[in-house]
């Protein structure tokens, strides 16, 4: 793997770094390699049984979203379309309810 010192960075952060307060990025222009190269790093990472938490933010144009991103890949039950679902049932089940004059 060519980039050998993003790959040590990268390396020292997972396995060094206690409670960072900050993520990284991989910047450069499209078509670079940053995708294969993060693809490969992954893989390594798997054969190690490294756990780690990987966010693409293509695409991405707000703050809101990025959050959004990183909350997806956190709890990913919270946020599939069957939970999205029986959540919005419960609460109009709950509108019902309290609320039956208004239907």
């Amino acid at each position: 793997m060519r980039n050998n010192h993003i790959k040590k960075y990268l390396n020292y952060y997972i396995n060094e770094v206690k409670n960072p307060q900050y993520a990284i990025l991989l910047k450069g222009k499209w078509g670079s390699g940053k995708t294969h190269f993060i693809n490969e790093y992954k893989k390594s990472l798997d054969e190690n049984k490294q756990k780690y938490i990987y966010v693409s933010l293509y695409g991405i144009t707000s703050y809101d979203e990025i959050e959004t991103k990183f909350l997806e890949v956190i709890h990913p039950v919270l946020y599939s379309k069957k939970t999205i679902f029986a959540a919005t049932a419960s609460i109009i089940s709950v509108f019902v309810i309290l609320y039956p004059f208004m239907i």
